[in-house]
């Protein structure tokens, strides 16, 4: 869910901060002043429900220096219907920590207020029906409608796979991941978490690791529900110190990892590449919502623990 959040918060400010040169005719934004921005994923089978509410407007911002301005909205009576009924959400923990998706404006600008939070009997419903509505503290509502996707699998690999990955080279690795539950998804991302590394037989406790892989890229399966993504390397240091200065780069002889598969809807991807040009209208800003701007929109995820085995050097490493 925190990747979800970055993403759109991060979209909701470049919306909001580019000013007039950021804006087209004949609804431009800024002529509007400051304006409410709501942003809410659905993720299916999910406990909990996060909506981010802000309100974002043409200004100069103390931090960064960014042609915008964004505080959160504090107060707002967040309700979410549909599935097993109607919930409350009340306000909670940011949505999202340190930077936003683009790193262009920090957390201190947001602060703490504005995530509004709730657990949701039963989940996220698949294919289930939800409307969002949110009363502003000064007056005036706004409303949202989305629908949960199906709920997603991974097929393949299997649970414990151990594939095979990097180094880099002239022919480059890729995993494929089979899945069901994609059919009308319109865009899919694959991320590999590092979870433990392992080197002559033992984990390594103090390993900090990463896996080098084309992060955000939106990616489609084929007819048969595969997808394929790239695998570069995996990089691990052993820490010494709470600041990394004496870090020490190792190479494992495994990593375990999450293979983590999200799938997006339409609108999730809509507002996304619309909000990333360099004009947008109001009525482009507004996807799943009314009366304000944003994004109401629903996505589904699996996860899957593999082993990833970095390839030594001028190897030849198997296919996986």
């Amino acid at each position: 869910m925190e990747v979800l959040m970055k993403r759109i918060a991060a979209a909701a400010l470049l919306l909001a901060g580019a000013g007039c040169s950021f804006l087209r005719e004949p609804s431009p934004i800024e002529a509007l002043g400051e304006n409410t921005v709501v942003h809410a994923v659905l993720v299916t089978g999910a406990d909990t429900v996060q909506v981010l509410v802000i309100r974002a407007g043409p200004g100069r911002a103390p931090v960064t220096g960014e042609n915008v301005t964004v505080r959160p909205v504090i107060g707002a009576d967040v309700r979410l219907g549909g599935g097993a009924g109607d919930v409350r959400l009340t306000e909670s923990a940011p949505c999202y920590s340190g930077h936003d998706y683009s790193g262009r404006v920090p957390k201190e600008q947001l602060g703490t207020a504005g995530c509004y939070t709730a657990v949701l009997p039963g989940g996220v419903r698949a294919g289930a029906a939800y409307t969002l509505r949110v009363g502003l503290p000064g007056g005036g509502t706004v409303e949202g409608q989305a629908t949960a996707r199906p709920a997603l699998s991974i097929r393949d690999p299997q649970p414990g796979a151990r594939l095979h990955v990097g180094p880099p080279s002239e022919k480059l690795q890729t995993i494929a991941v089979r899945l069901s539950g994609v059919e009308d998804a319109a865009a899919l991302t694959v991320d590999f978490l590092p979870l433990a590394a392992f080197r002559g037989g033992s984990m390594l406790p103090k390993a900090v690791c990463s896996v080098a892989y084309p992060h955000g890229m939106e990616l489609q399966a084929n007819a048969e529900g595969v997808v394929r993504t790239a695998v570069y390397d995996v990089n691990c240091v052993e820490r010494t110190n709470a600041n990394g200065s004496g870090d020490r780069p190792f190479r494992p002889d495994s990593l375990r990892a999450r293979l983590r598969v999200t799938a997006f809807d339409s609108a999730y991807v809509r507002y996304l590449a619309q909000t990333g040009e360099n004009s947008v209208s109001v009525r482009e800003a507004q996807v799943g919502i009314t009366n304000g701007l944003g994004l109401f929109a629903a996505a589904a995820r699996a996860d899957r623990d593999i082993v990833l085995i970095p390839c030594a050097p001028q190897a030849v490493c198997p296919q996986p």
